[in-house]
């Protein structure tokens, strides 16, 4: 069963602290990670 669209996209608090590293190193890598319940986002 799908999200609500109210209720908007969930990210794991891990999956953004991964992304945000990533930014602050400057390097354009794809981030590989195993989290189910988590929305990819642009």
């Amino acid at each position: 069963m799908s999200r609500s669209v109210w209720k908007g996209p969930f990210v794991d608090s891990f999956v953004l602290k991964k992304a945000e590293k990533s930014r602050e190193s400057g390097r354009n890598e794809v981030i590989k990670i195993w989290s189910r319940r988590s929305t990819i986002l642009p």
